[in-house]
């Protein structure tokens, strides 16, 4: 793919990082997919713009997907259709970048997170939440202890590992409002058939 004029849409990767081999995928048109990318990798002025403007548009570079999810040639590379960006460098990341591997040990370590859940229209207290993603577990509840407050002040020290913590958290949302979409239309096609079934029982009698 010619590169000249192509650039990914993760700033902080198109500032530190210039790579004579490297390939750009599309964003996908489907929403929930997008949405996931979008946020992922912390684009959320393309929110407003939409699918097909980012489709169009913009690009996100291999660096950004697990090895596992693309297959490169000498021409090209192809992306698996459910494959979702992980890999991002902090601000301190060295110039002489790491290996692949290793950039992915570094997303994949497990880390809790807690967030306040938000509450129901009846004040419904929150429940909690277990998201497992890439092996990381993340368990989001409404409280939270002393000692989760000294950990978070112990990270605020830590610039690298804050924002991993802040795109860990803005993927989680993003999964999560994605999940709740899906129950959502599960909930309302089970509701239309449920009338369903009611209206053709009331036919019959």
């Amino acid at each position: 793919m010619n590169t000249k004029n192509v650039w990914c849409a993760v700033p902080e990767c198109t500032k530190r990082f210039i790579l004579k081999e490297r390939y750009f995928f599309r964003f996908p048109k489907e929403r929930e997919k997008w949405l996931q990318w979008v946020r992922a990798c912390g684009r959320l002025d393309l929110e407003p713009k939409g699918p097909e403007y980012a489709y169009q548009n913009c690009r996100l570079c291999h660096l950004h997907f697990e090895e596992k999810w693309y297959k490169k040639n000498i021409m090209r590379a192809r992306l698996h259709p459910d494959a979702v960006p992980t890999i991002f460098f902090g601000p301190s990341y060295k110039d002489n970048m790491e290996s692949v591997e290793t950039r992915q040990k570094h997303v994949q370590k497990h880390i809790k997170i807690e967030v306040k859940a938000e509450t129901n229209d009846n004040a419904e207290s929150a429940k909690s939440l277990l998201i497992t993603d890439n092996n990381v577990d993340a368990e989001i509840v409404k409280p939270s202890t002393s000692k989760d407050k000294k950990e978070d002040m112990k990270l605020s020290e830590s610039s690298p590992k804050k924002n991993k913590l802040r795109l860990k958290i803005a993927k989680l949302k993003a999964q999560n409002k994605t999940l709740r979409e899906t129950i959502r239309r599960l909930r309302l096609k089970k509701k239309k058939n449920i009338q369903a079934k009611k209206k053709k029982l009331m036919n019959k009698l």
